[in-house]
């Protein structure tokens, strides 16, 4: 399966969780995500604290070939997704992305900050919307060590 293929696959099941179960089983499926299958990222923030995000997002990224910027200035990581490569795959197939109350784009702030906390770490996300509510695949990142 390509990449671009997993990205309708998550769309659709989030759609068909929501429309069958409800909210709370969507972010049940994020937490499951989380706590069992960023392994990796697990990995190199224990490892490597920001640098291990630097190498995670920047790998990530790329081999999505998204137009970010990631880097760590003052001791926080920060990633400035310019044009989600989700966002664009999903209007290219001409699907309806997933939104609402919760959306497709807020699978990141669900799935990357309980990983990062584990390890002293504090997450932020801010997800860029226009006037209707859609995410304009635009979303900025922040993540720092927690003051202990």
């Amino acid at each position: 399966m390509r990449i671009a293929d997993f990205i309708v696959v998550y769309n659709e099941t989030f759609k068909y969780i929501y429309e069958k179960d409800g909210p709370h089983y969507v972010k049940a499926l994020w937490r499951a995500i989380s706590e069992n299958y960023c392994k990796h990222l697990d990995k190199l923030i224990r490892e490597k604290g920001l640098d291990g995000m630097l190498e995670y997002w920047g790998g990530a990224l790329e081999e999505e070939k998204a137009d970010y910027t990631v880097k760590i200035e003052n001791d926080v990581f920060c990633m400035d997704m310019h044009a989600c490569p989700s966002i664009a795959e999903l209007k290219s197939r001409n699907r309806e992305i997933f939104g609402g109350e919760l959306n497709y784009c807020m699978h990141c702030p669900h799935l990357y900050p309980p990983v990062a906390r584990k390890h002293g770490y504090e997450m932020n996300y801010n997800i860029e919307y226009d006037e209707n509510g859609n995410c304009t695949g635009r979303c900025h990142m922040r993540a720092w060590k927690r003051d202990v």
